[in-house]
C-alpha cells in the first residue's frame, strides 16, 4: 500500500461497504463507501496511530480519507462515525440528503435493525424481562445476559 508521511494514500483490502442513497430535488444516485483494513505505519515511530482508509464514491472527491486511531478498532470506529457525521454535512452542502434503506434511517448506526428485532425475525420471537433477553427458538426459552 502506498504511504504518503506514514498515511495511506491507497484504500487497501476492503473490510466493508455499504451502498446509501444521495437525494436531491432532480433525482437520486448510489454513494458507495468502502472502508479499507486498519494499518499501522510499516516502519512505527512510538505515538504513531493507526489508520483506516476511507474511500467516499459518489459524493464530491473520491480521494482516500486516512483516518486516525490509538489502535486498529479505534481507527475504524472513529472511520464510522466520521462517515456519520461527514456525509449528512456533504449532502445538505449539495443540496440534498443521504440515507440507507430508507429516508429516515442513520447511514451507518441505525438502531432500529437492534438484537431484539433481528432474533425475532430469525429465531422466532424476543422479548426484554427485567435485564434480561429471553430468545425463543422453537424450543425452550432461552435466557441470555443482554447489554
Amino acid at each position: 500500500m502506498a504511504v504518503l508521511g506514514e498515511r495511506p494514500t491507497e484504500l487497501g483490502e476492503v473490510i466493508a461497504e455499504r451502498e446509501a442513497r444521495f437525494e436531491v430535488a432532480g433525482g437520486s444516485r448510489a454513494v458507495v463507501l468502502r472502508f479499507g483494513r486498519p494499518i499501522y505505519p510499516p516502519s512505527p515511530e512510538e505515538g504513531d496511530p493507526w489508520w483506516c482508509p476511507l474511500q467516499i464514491e459518489g459524493l464530491g472527491s473520491e480521494e482516500i480519507k486516512p483516518i486516525a486511531g490509538y489502535d486498529s478498532l479505534q481507527a475504524l470506529l472513529l472511520a464510522l462515525r466520521f462517515v456519520r457525521d461527514y456525509l449528512p454535512a456533504e449532502a445538505a452542502r449539495a443540496g440534498g440528503r443521504v440515507y440507507w434503506i430508507t429516508d429516515d434511517m442513520d447511514t451507518i448506526f441505525d438502531d432500529r435493525l437492534s438484537i431484539e428485532r433481528q432474533t425475532s425475525q430469525f429465531l422466532g420471537g424476543a422479548r426484554r424481562r427485567g435485564g434480561m433477553l429471553l430468545l425463543q427458538a422453537g424450543g425452550p426459552t432461552a435466557l441470555k445476559r443482554a447489554r
